[in-house]
């Protein structure tokens, strides 16, 4: 990855894998609340909420929404594991 502060993102779900690539940002329900991740993120686990969450890649917001489950947060690398994910605009293939 190149110096653009972003972080390796994977989204799966039961269907398989949602979204993998660079984002510098992703923002989704939690347990203890809303919660935005960013590069060098202190590392985490976290309980995921149903909801709305974005993604932000390529200077773009990736609205989708998440069914339950978990995120597992390091310095460079994101992975999140849903019941449901869909996008919420003509941005991908609902999965």
């Amino acid at each position: 990855m190149d110096d653009k502060r972003e972080f390796l993102l994977e989204v799966v779900s039961p269907r398989g894998l949602f979204f993998e690539g660079k984002a510098s940002m992703l923002e989704l329900r939690t347990d203890v609340g809303n919660v935005g991740i960013y590069f060098n993120h202190e590392p985490a686990g976290m309980r995921i909420l149903e909801g709305s969450a974005v993604i932000t890649s390529d200077g773009r917001r990736l609205p989708a929404r998440f069914g339950g489950g978990f995120a597992r947060v390091t310095g460079d690398r994101v992975t999140v594991l849903v019941q449901t994910a869909e996008w919420l605009t003509d941005t991908g293939n609902e999965k």
